[in-house]
C-alpha cells in the first residue's frame, strides 16, 4: 500500500503540442488540461476511436494517467495511453483499462520515456453514439510517496454532506433535505529525508498552492476511491518542518470529490 499523487501533466509542459484527432468547436481539447472540471472536451460528431494526441518536442516519461468529470463509464469499452517515438508507429503501455466508474479513474504502470503520446476511447459495441467527454485529464510522473496513510486516515468512500431537517409548529417531523458537497482528505507523511523533501515534495507543494491534483491512497486494494482534491485554504499546506535534527514531517488538508 502506498499513496500516490498525480500532479504532474504532460499536456502542460514547455514545448508539448496538443490536439484531437476529431473536431471539437464547442468543447476543445485545451479543455481537458486546465485542471477545470465544469468545463470538457467533446467532439462535434460520432467517432469510433477519438483521440487525443500530444506532440512533445523532446523525450518525455510518464507512469500515470488519472481522469475526472466523465462520462466514459457508460460509453467506452477502453480506454489506452499509447507512445510513439515518430507519430506513426504507436505501442499502448498496457492492453488497455476498463474505466472504473463515473468518478475519479488513476492508473500507474511501468514508466515509459517517448515524443509522442496519445490517449484513445475505444467505442462499446453496444454504443449507438459515441462522443464521450471528459473534463479533466492529467498524466505524467507520478509522485510515489512509497507509504500508507496515517493511522485515523480517512478514505474518500464517497462525497460528504449535510442535512436540513423540516418540522411543523408542533414538532412533527415534515422532512429532510440534503446537499452533497466535496469531502475532505488529510495526509500526513513522518521521518522523510530532507534530500526528498526538497527535491520531491516541494515541487507538489508548489503546484498544489494554485492548481487541483488527483490522489490514489490504495491502488491496488481500493482502485475506486482515487480523488480529485484541491487546497482550500491557505494553511491546508503547511511548510515541511524537522521533526527531529536528521527527519521532516509533510502535511495536507485538501477537499476531494470522488
Amino acid at each position: 500500500m502506498s499513496v500516490k499523487i498525480g500532479y504532474e501533466n504532460l499536456a502542460g509542459r514547455l514545448g508539448v503540442t496538443v490536439s484531437s484527432t476529431q473536431s471539437a468547436t464547442l468543447n476543445p481539447v485545451e479543455n481537458v488540461f486546465d485542471w477545470l472540471p465544469f468545463d470538457f472536451w467533446q467532439i462535434d460528431a460520432v467517432a469510433v476511436y477519438p483521440q487525443i494526441s500530444f506532440a512533445c518536442l523532446s523525450l518525455q516519461q510518464c507512469d500515470y494517467i488519472s481522469f475526472s468529470a466523465h462520462d466514459l463509464n457508460s460509453l467506452t469499452d477502453e480506454f489506452l495511453l499509447q507512445h510513439s517515438f515518430d507519430g506513426v508507429i504507436w505501442t499502448a503501455v498496457s492492453g488497455g483499462w476498463m474505466p472504473i466508474n463515473s468518478g475519479v479513474n488513476f492508473v500507474s504502470f511501468s514508466a515509459v520515456s517517448d515524443m509522442y503520446w496519445q490517449v484513445l476511447f475505444r467505442r462499446d459495441a453496444g454504443a449507438t453514439s459515441f462522443q464521450p467527454k471528459v473534463g479533466v485529464i492529467a498524466f505524467g510522473s507520478v509522485l510515489d510517496i512509497g507509504q500508507a496513510p496515517q493511522i485515523g486516515f480517512v478514505p474518500p468512500l464517497s462525497r460528504d454532506y449535510k442535512t436540513t431537517s423540516s418540522k411543523s409548529l408542533t414538532g412533527s417531523f415534515l422532512g429532510k433535505s440534503l446537499r452533497d458537497h466535496a469531502g475532505k482528505m488529510s495526509l500526513s507523511f513522518k521521518h522523510r529525508s530532507p534530500a526528498w523533501v526538497r527535491s520531491t515534495w516541494m515541487p507538489f507543494h508548489e503546484h498544489a498552492k494554485a492548481n487541483p491534483f488527483f490522489v490514489s491512497w490504495d491502488e491496488v486494494n481500493y482502485p475506486d476511491e482515487a480523488a480529485f482534491c484541491w487546497i482550500d485554504r491557505n494553511n491546508d499546506m503547511r511548510v515541511p518542518k524537522y521533526s527531529n535534527s536528521v527527519f521532516m514531517d509533510v502535511h495536507m488538508k485538501a477537499m476531494a470529490e470522488v
